[in-house]
């Protein structure tokens, strides 16, 4: 295991996502006493359907806790190329449990196919989003352009598939490859096929990166990940860094070698 590594286990799903919205909780909090505002990438899949409720439900409980928050931006990692009343947006997760419930949070949502039916131009449109937020002055197109080395999250919430691939970066896709800041995956081996997807250049930049990863179909996956494979046949590989967690189950972390 790499030195960077951090691997927290926990005996089964249910006891992983509720450490995990504690956990997240307490982050978005020391996160406001360092910011005026915090940039928060989100993935879709049990990030949505599972963490994002939890979290809702303890802020139900403790309306309190946002009383010491900063302004959250929330930021799809990947967001699938479907329609915006579609239950496979993440968008349409995290409005139900986030944003229309604690005004705290604010979504940035990819453009769906109702208003831009070309994904590509949904990434460019995405991308120069992330440019005009991040700049901390209004200026030109060719300034805001090379404003685009200085955006980063300060926290992403990301999950991982049986194959390695997270966001919506699969093995040996080009998307891999793409510069900039987000760009669009035309044939994902997991459907839907189009998808807008932040670039790996971005999401390494990211401070603090969580993955959440269960079930024993992500055990070699994962090991595979945090043992140094090449990104390109394990692309949450190339997370592992400085700032990176791993959230997993026991079943998911069996193949992980805490020796290294």
């Amino acid at each position: 295991m790499s030195l960077t590594s951090d691997v927290k286990v926990f005996s089964n799903v249910n006891e992983l996502y509720a450490k995990v919205a504690q956990a997240f909780i307490r982050k978005i909090t020391e996160l406001s006493k360092q910011r005026s505002r915090i940039q928060l990438g989100v993935s879709g899949g049990s990030i949505a359907t599972k963490l994002f409720p939890m979290v809702s439900q303890f802020l139900e409980a403790h309306p309190e806790v946002i009383d010491n928050w900063v302004p959250i931006h929330i930021w799809l990692v990947d967001e699938r190329h479907v329609p915006i009343t579609s239950a496979e947006r993440t968008s349409t997760l995290v409005r139900k449990y986030l944003t229309d419930q604690y005004p705290i949070f604010t979504l940035h949502d990819v453009l769906p196919p109702d208003t831009c039916a070309d994904p590509v131009a949904a990434a460019r449109a995405y991308e120069q989003e992330l440019k005009e937020v991040f700049s901390p002055a209004q200026g030109s197109l060719d300034a805001l352009s090379k404003k685009a080395q200085t955006v980063r999250l300060d926290f992403a919430l990301l999950g991982m598939g049986p194959d390695g691939h997270f966001a919506s970066l699969f093995p040996s896709h080009e998307s891999l490859q793409a510069a900039g800041l987000v760009t669009a995956e035309l044939d994902s081996p997991k459907p839907p096929a189009i998808r807008v997807t932040m670039t790996l250049e971005l999401l390494r930049r990211t401070q603090v990166s969580w993955f959440v990863v269960t079930g024993s179909d992500k055990a070699l996956a994962l090991a595979h990940a945090i043992h140094g494979a090449d990104y390109r046949e394990v692309p949450a590989s190339a997370m592992n860094q400085v700032g990176t967690i791993w959230w997993c189950d026991a079943a998911a972390a069996v193949r992980v070698n805490p020796l290294g």
